[in-house]
């Protein structure tokens, strides 16, 4: 289920942000939760009514003797009259316009690289967050905008430094979703730590990972880069940890394969056999453990994660 911003559901909808609140306010028309800054926080059935209500109203409808109906009621109506083709487009507009806005984003925060403009970045940076949810945050722009970084470092055509100064701006923008999240309410019962092994320094991919984990309301602890394995174990044991995600920048192609496969099996003979550690960077992992899960990418811990 989607949790979108004001600003999302104005644009999905194609209901502008004052009429929205005008239609919530007067006639109750939809009722968004709010999220732990409490800020609106729209559904896909928010959304999906609000588009309907949007194409009877171009029709001729009042708002005020339709808004009560319940989304069934909206599509019959629309049936009705006529406009079955609306139905049928307003899924696949809504992902075009949604790309659109993701595509002009990064391209945007790839030019304010270039000139190292991090105060652009920066501004673009809190745009999104407000626009998108943090799942459309970590998996369709800010992996996307790694990627795409180091390839052009790959080709010269940019820096170290820009992708340090880069990386720094993440850090300063996620962290507060981090801290955010301690303050976050009606979680679910697990709790996960997120960590990376002991040696490796590399934050930004722990920290996406944090993004992916506070989106579907799994209470988690962030322990940062470079964590000792007695310490996971001592966290594990006061926090009552039922998930690891170990995030490795190194892959299974790195120099110390050897010495994250000890620290992966001191982990699953240290934790409860129950607990489930997932460890990324990998295909097959060297055998390290029967509750240890490898994946390869952020899209493949998503998946876990709705799971959990």
């Amino acid at each position: 289920m989607g949790e979108y911003s004001i600003q999302v559901a104005s644009k999905l909808s194609g209901v502008g942000t004052h009429t929205l609140r005008a239609w919530e306010k007067r006639y109750k028309a939809v009722v968004p939760a709010r999220n732990h800054s409490g800020r609106r926080v729209y559904s896909d059935q928010d959304v999906e009514k609000l588009s309907l209500l949007s194409e009877l109203c171009l029709l001729g409808c009042s708002i005020g003797t339709i808004a009560h109906h319940p989304t069934e009621e909206l599509k019959a109506m629309l049936e009705k009259l006529g406009k079955n083709d609306v139905l049928k487009n307003t899924h696949r507009y809504k992902e075009e316009k949604d790309k659109i806005f993701i595509d002009q984003s990064l391209n945007g925060l790839l030019l304010a690289l270039e000139g190292y403009k991090l105060d652009i970045i920066s501004h673009e940076l809190k745009k999104l967050y407000l626009t998108l949810t943090p799942r459309q945050l970590a998996l369709e722009v800010l992996v996307p905008l790694v990627y795409e970084v180091g390839r052009r470092i790959l080709k010269g055509k940019l820096s170290l430094s820009q992708e340090h100064a880069l990386n720094s701006v993440f850090k300063f923008h996620l962290g507060h979703y981090i801290y955010q999240n301690f303050e976050t309410k009606h979680k679910k019962p697990q709790n996960v730590i997120i960590a990376g092994p002991e040696g490796d320094y590399n934050e930004v991919g722990i920290m996406l990972a944090a993004l992916l984990t506070g989106h579907y309301r799994i209470n988690y602890f962030y322990l940062g880069p470079n964590t000792p394995a007695d310490s996971i174990v001592e966290a594990a044991k006061a926090l009552d940890a039922t998930h690891f995600i170990i995030i490795n920048s190194t892959g299974p192609m790195g120099p110390n394969i050897d010495v994250l496969k000890d620290y992966l099996t001191y982990l699953s003979k240290k934790l409860k056999s129950d607990r489930t550690i997932f460890i990324s960077g990998f295909h097959r992992l060297p055998q390290a453990g029967q509750n240890i899960k490898a994946f390869q990418n952020l899209n493949e811990l998503d998946h876990w994660l709705k799971e959990i």
